[in-house]
Parts: C-alpha cells; sequence; structure tokens
C-alpha cells in the first residue's frame, strides 16, 4: 500500500487520502474500509469509500477515501444511500415495514379470491356431474321410500 495523497480537511473534520493498493483481485469496499481504519487508526465507522479504480490487465488499484473525526460528523455530511442496506433511521424503515404488510395482506386477499374462484368451479363440475348422472330407476325409487317408511 502506497499512500498518494493524504489532504486534511478541517473545515468538513476529515481527511481525504488516495492510495494505490496491489492485489489480485479488486478490493471489496469492506477490505478496504477495514485497510484504511487499520492504517490511519481510526474506527470503521468513521471511514468513507468514495472509488476503487483499477485498470484491466493492471494489478494496482487507485482507492480514494474519506476518514472522519467521529461517526456524528460522517453522518451530517456524507448522502444517506437509498439502498436497502444503507444507513437509515427508524422513521425511513417504519414505511418499509407497513409497506411489507400491505403486500402481505393484498397478496392473502387475492389468495382468498383465489380459492373461492376454484370452490365455485368445484360446486359446478359437480352439479354437471350430478346432472348427468342417469337417473334411479323407479323401482328404486320405491325402495328408498318403503326403507324410510318403515324407519
Amino acid at each position: 500500500m502506497k499512500i498518494i495523497e493524504d489532504k486534511q480537511n478541517s473545515l468538513l473534520s476529515r481527511q481525504e487520502v488516495k492510495i494505490l493498493v496491489e492485489a489480485e483481485k479488486s478490493p471489496s469496499n469492506s477490505e478496504v474500509v477495514k485497510l484504511l481504519s487499520d492504517e490511519f487508526k481510526k474506527p470503521e465507522e468513521n471511514v468513507v469509500v468514495d472509488q476503487i479504480k483499477g485498470k484491466f490487465g493492471v494489478r494496482t488499484f487507485l482507492i480514494k477515501g474519506k476518514i472522519y473525526d467521529s461517526v456524528e460528523k460522517k453522518n451530517e455530511i456524507e448522502p444517506r444511500s437509498k439502498k436497502k442496506g444503507g444507513v437509515k433511521g427508524e422513521e425511513e424503515s417504519k414505511p418499509e415495514e407497513v409497506k411489507t404488510e400491505e403486500k402481505a395482506e393484498e397478496v392473502k386477499e387475492e389468495q382468498a379470491e383465489k380459492t373461492k374462484v376454484e370452490e365455485k368451479k368445484e360446486e359446478k363440475a359437480e352439479e354437471v356431474k350430478e346432472e348427468n348422472k342417469p337417473e334411479e330407476t323407479k323401482e328404486e325409487k320405491q325402495k328408498d321410500k318403503i326403507e324410510e317408511e318403515e324407519k
């Protein structure tokens, strides 16, 4: 690892760095955060990786990052991520929970409607089967009546 630029930005309470790293494959954001926090002796929560830039066929990567003095300053200055894995407050996570609950209710309603439609189809099929059955002969009807009277 070679430090190319190390600039202190006192207005934003951060240190802006550019480093060159040699690696077999492109380092992940989490690897770079750990590398920067170890090198500059700051907690990982205070480190932000702006860019990991590499060229095809070259095993050196230019990394631009910011190391803040405190997590509070970082949260004030850095834009919040719109991704699911980004930093979110409790207020922002509640609407998602409500949306998922609403979607779950909609899915349940759709399933209930489907089952109702299926039940109606089954009932119609049974009615058609009953209509297609041959009628009982007169003798069988008479026997059934006699058995009922005896009971």
